[in-house]
């Protein structure tokens, strides 16, 4: 059971389940617990990141797309 909890948890696999889910967009802060994740995602030519400095600024960029 751990191993496919970890295999769930992988970063490529959230940005396959977003690919499958038509996700398009991502407002993100960045920061080095999920630094890994936030280089694979930026990779993606069909996902658009967007960097956000604080909590705050998350929710209007987001309401915004």
């Amino acid at each position: 059971m751990v191993e496919q909890q970890l295999q769930i948890l992988r970063p490529e696999t959230l940005i396959q389940e977003f690919k499958n889910i038509g996700v398009t967009h991502i407002v993100t802060i960045p920061d080095s617990e999920t630094n890994y994740l936030y280089e694979l995602m930026e990779k993606e030519d069909w996902l658009e990141v967007v960097p956000v400095s604080r909590e705050g600024e998350s929710m209007a960029v987001a309401l915004g797309l």
